[in-house]
């Protein structure tokens, strides 16, 4: 891989990135940062607030997969008619070049 393509890298966010924008927007508390603090903010919870809890959580993981789901197959689209356009810009700047090419050559045989 060329130093150019880990600056691109850099540029794309990580799962984890991905996964806490997501989730951060539909329940914080299960972002990856928050994740480590909930055995202690609900050490005294009943049995039926952990069951209320659960029940939340998996609410928020349904909504996140359609979510994400979602999210990707948007980008895939967006992703692929950009390299659609870039490629036919790229063809048709090539066309043009090799155009101007054979121009210059034919003229050349002109002039002699």
């Amino acid at each position: 891989m060329s130093k150019k393509d880990d600056q691109i890298q850099v540029c794309i966010p990580t799962g984890v990135e991905l996964y806490d924008a997501i989730m951060g927007e539909i329940e914080p508390e299960l972002t990856t940062s928050q994740l480590l603090l909930l055995k202690k903010k609900y050490a005294k919870e009943t049995a039926q607030e952990g069951k209320e809890r659960h029940a939340r959580y998996n609410r928020a993981f349904a909504l996140y997969e359609r979510c994400y789901q979602e999210y990707t197959a948007d980008l895939d689209v967006k992703s692929a008619a950009c390299q659609r356009t870039a490629r036919k810009l790229a063809d048709k700047h090539t066309k043009l070049e090799q155009s101007h090419a054979e121009q210059n050559l034919l003229d050349a045989i002109d002039s002699l």
